[in-house]
């Protein structure tokens, strides 16, 4: 549980869309690992790959907005 992380379902504004919100505390993780991790999933690329499509930060959080990943 070293570098929890929370994922929640979201409907993004405008659009409806729904969306996963991953909530990183930035007591667990590092700000390098975060950019870190927002650099690989921005240079990697594929239609089965979940995308990122906004970053957040709060006084307690860096948050991930994804796209959501959909089963057929």
């Amino acid at each position: 549980m070293e570098n929890m992380k929370i994922l929640v379902k979201c409907d993004q504004k405008g659009t409806k869309r729904a969306v996963a919100t991953k909530f990183v505390n930035k007591k667990l993780m590092k700000r390098d690992q975060v950019t870190h991790e927002l650099g690989v999933m921005q240079n990697l690329q594929h239609p089965q790959l979940i995308g990122l499509l906004d970053t957040f930060e709060t006084s307690t959080n860096y948050i991930l907005v994804l796209e959501m990943c959909v089963s057929s």
